[in-house]
């Protein structure tokens, strides 16, 4: 009953290197936020944080007391602007 498995669940199989990103492909390899972008309110959540609390935990923070909609009817509302 010593016989050597030939099937297994998982194969493992040489990985290569990953690629070094240039230039020209950044834009499909990363999510960017414009420039032109207006200040939003998580954006001042961090700009105003105390120098003690980390960018992680003032977004956090200002999450648990963001109420963007109240229902869904605002959200259609908004939706016909950009339609």
């Amino acid at each position: 009953m010593s016989q050597e498995i030939k099937n297994t669940l998982f194969r493992f199989v040489t990985m290569r290197a990953p690629e070094l990103s240039n230039e020209e492909t950044q834009e499909k390899r990363f999510v960017k936020r414009p420039t032109q972008i207006t200040v939003k309110s998580f954006d001042l959540a961090v700009k105003n944080k105390p120098t003690t609390t980390t960018k992680w935990a003032a977004m956090q923070n200002y999450a648990s007391t963001f109420d963007a909609f109240e229902n869904k009817e605002e959200v259609e509302v908004i939706k016909q602007k950009f339609v």
